[in-house]
C-alpha cells in the first residue's frame, strides 16, 4: 500500500489533475477548440515547453480532449465550450464578451468537482453524483489515493501546528498516526494557509 502525507495529499488535490480522466487516444492529440484555449496555456506553459524554466506544466503540454459542450445555464444556448488539458479544464462560459477580459477562459475546479461529485452547470447550478473513485496520482490501476477519498478532510480548519512533524496520514480506514515523520526534516510543517471555503474558514498546514 502506498503512504502518503496527510497534509501534501490535501494540498496536491488543489494542483492536480491525472491524465486519464480522459482516455487518450491513439491517434493524433486533438487542436486547441478555440484560439483563446492556446493563449491561456501559453502563457504560462511556453517557458515550460521551450526549456526556458525548470518548472513542471500549469496545464499540460497539449490538450487531451476536442472541445467538448457541456451544460452551462448562463452560457449562450445553455452550453459551453470546454477542453481538457493534463492537469485542468479550460471553460469558453461568454464567448461574446471581450477576449482581453481576465476570466474570458477559465479553469472551474475540476478537482473540487471530482472529489465531492458536485458538478457545476451554472453559476449556482449544481448535478449532484457520487465523488470519483479514480486514484489521484499515478498509475490507473492504483487504489489509493482517489478523489473521493479526500472529501472527509478538505475543507476543514485544523489547528496551526507550524515548526512540528506532519505525522498524519490518509489511509483507505481514516487518519492515522505515522510518528516515525518526526525524524524526517521534510515533514516539517513550515507554513500554515487559510482560506474561505464553501461551509466556512477552513486552514491547513504546509510541510518542508
Amino acid at each position: 500500500m502506498h503512504r502518503f502525507g496527510l497534509t501534501a495529499l490535501i494540498l496536491a488535490s488543489a494542483l492536480i489533475i491525472t491524465p486519464f480522466v480522459l482516455t487518450r487516444q491513439t491517434q493524433a492529440q486533438p487542436a486547441y477548440a478555440d484560439d483563446a484555449f492556446e493563449t491561456t496555456r501559453d502563457r504560462l506553459d511556453k517557458p515550460v515547453e521551450d526549456e526556458q524554466t525548470s518548472r513542471t506544466w500549469f496545464w499540460g503540454p497539449e490538450p487531451i480532449s476536442e472541445g467538448i459542450l457541456e451544460p452551462y445555464v448562463e452560457s449562450p444556448g445553455g452550453e459551453r465550450l470546454v477542453q481538457y488539458m493534463d492537469k485542468a479544464r479550460l471553460e469558453l462560459t461568454q464567448p461574446d464578451t471581450s477576449s482581453d477580459d481576465a476570466w474570458f477562459v477559465s479553469t472551474g475546479l475540476l478537482t473540487r468537482e471530482l472529489i465531492s461529485g458536485s458538478i457545476q452547470t451554472g453559476d449556482s447550478s449544481y448535478e449532484e453524483h457520487e465523488p470519483s473513485e479514480t486514484a489521484m496520482a499515478g498509475d490507473a490501476s492504483n487504489t489509493w489515493p482517489t478523489y473521493a477519498g479526500f472529501a472527509r478532510v478538505i475543507d476543514q480548519m485544523y489547528v496551526d501546528d507550524t515548526g512540528n512533524a506532519a505525522t498524519n496520514d490518509l489511509l483507505p480506514g481514516g487518519v492515522t498516526s505515522y510518528p516515525e515523520a518526526e525524524s524526517d526534516p521534510n515533514a516539517e510543517i513550515v507554513q500554515y494557509i487559510t482560506y474561505d471555503g464553501p461551509d466556512g474558514p477552513a486552514g491547513y498546514n504546509v510541510p518542508a
